[in-house]
């Protein structure tokens, strides 16, 4: 059935900033209602893509809380486009607090829902909250060192230093109250930006609204990050199911580490899907690949569908 949905602006408190969310409610379903708490993929707000999949799950009688991480869209925190994982694992802590003060939510039914940098993070964050119940992991960033080796193969040993030589400006530059130095988010290949595989800046730009402002860069010290951040390595010892979505032809993350994210996940399925990285948000993938979320998703919490 279709049903109405409701959305409302919320405020959350994170690392001593504010943090804007979209709160999602099915009209017609009384609460306490089992919630989906989502975040987007790297260097994306909110507002580009989350909303259909928020509203699809509120249609099924779920509800969903929809968050920009600190330095992103309303959000407060400088410098802007700041991508820290520490810092956004600690933006979902404080969601899934918000969420459970809620009176309108069953703290008992919850799931995190991530894509690419996100997808990561929703395993590193219900491997410390075995109470979650559900997991959705979508094209998930799995192994930063895979990652980094996987981006950077195609580039020579001058523009390896060349980037190596921007972040650690950008970190000295932030130690010392400056800066940001920054890097294109996405580029063409051999372009200078910090994904810059053919198709990339093609797709990273597809996820945009008609009419928003694209800021297409990010403060560089993330680069030092990256290879340290490994959120696939805590896969066996999961408690909550996890769904992952793997897209065969993706070319922005490697396939193989998803794939062993699967092997070694105590409760998953998977969806393959002939598309990729950026096509499971879009149709004509993102109708087949929703639907298996909400199969999944009604298993796992239950709904009032």
């Amino acid at each position: 059935m279709t049903r109405g949905v409701t959305r409302a602006v919320q405020s959350v408190e994170s690392g001593g900033s504010r943090c804007e969310a979209d709160f999602y409610a099915p009209d017609d379903v009384d609460p306490p209602w089992p919630t989906v708490v989502l975040a987007n993929v790297f260097g994306a707000p909110r507002a580009w893509g989350l909303a259909r999949f928020a509203e699809r799950f509120a249609a099924e009688g779920f509800a969903a809380l929809v968050f920009d991480y600190r330095h992103f869209g309303p959000s407060e925190g400088t410098p802007r486009r700041l991508v820290d994982p520490t810092r956004q694992l600690e933006d979902w802590r404080a969601m899934l607090a918000h969420v459970r003060a809620m009176g309108r939510v069953d703290s008992d039914r919850l799931a995190l829902w991530g894509t690419s940098f996100s997808g990561g993070h929703v395993i590193a964050v219900a491997h410390e909250t075995p109470d979650v119940r559900a997991v959705v992991s979508m094209v998930p960033f799995v192994d930063g060192r895979a990652v980094m080796a996987h981006q950077t193969a195609h580039l020579s040993s001058v523009e390896r230093l060349r980037t190596l030589g921007t972040a650690l400006a950008d970190r000295v530059a932030g130690v010392v109250g400056m800066g940001p130095v920054e890097l294109p988010i996405v580029s063409e290949p051999h372009g200078g930006g910090l994904v810059d595989t053919p198709g990339a800046k093609e797709g990273f730009r597809s996820l945009v609204p008609e009419g928003a402002t694209v800021i297409n860069r990010t403060p560089a010290r993330i680069v030092l990050d990256l290879p340290r951040y490994r959120p696939g390595r805590h896969a066996n010892d999961l408690e909550a199911p996890v769904h992952v979505v793997i897209a065969r032809d993706d070319r922005l993350l490697p396939t193989e580490p998803m794939e062993t994210l699967v092997e070694d996940l105590p409760d998953s399925s998977v969806h393959r899907v002939e598309t990729d990285h950026f096509g499971v948000h879009t149709p004509p993938w993102f109708e087949p690949v929703v639907a298996r979320q909400v199969t999944f998703l009604t298993d796992a919490l239950g709904s009032e569908r």
